[in-house]
């Protein structure tokens, strides 16, 4: 599987994520900082991605796409770490209930819990 991470999550998340096996790539390790989210959509459709980002602007450039996005509600002020372990919770969380579901937003919660949402609730 593969994910793709908006310029402001951690570092630590991408090698946490190649560490356990998935191919992660970072909008500012493949010198994307800075490109519209328009081009960020295109390239995340054209790699069959699942997108994590704290934008829900995103929610609505994806309508055209089946592109599985994770919408964050992760507390920025909580230690990178914790960040870490909410976010890897919510993939498992994933992976083990909703891969085969024909859901493309997950809001992953201040908790970490990973919730579905329908698309026009955005």
């Amino acid at each position: 599987m593969n994910f793709f991470l908006d310029e402001n999550f951690p570092l630590q998340l991408q090698e946490d994520l190649q560490e356990l096996g998935y191919n992660c790539e970072h909008v500012i390790s493949e010198g994307k900082r800075g490109i519209t989210d328009l081009k960020i959509v295109e390239y995340i459709s054209n790699n069959n991605y699942i997108f994590f980002t704290n934008d829900d602007d995103f929610c609505n450039l994806i309508s055209d796409t089946y592109i599985v996005l994770f919408l964050s509600r992760v507390p920025q002020e909580l230690l990178i770490e914790e960040r870490v372990r909410r976010w890897l919770n919510a993939v498992d969380d994933y992976f083990d209930n909703y891969s085969d579901d024909d859901y493309q937003i997950f809001v992953i919660s201040s908790e970490g819990k990973l919730i579905p949402e329908q698309m026009n609730d955005f």
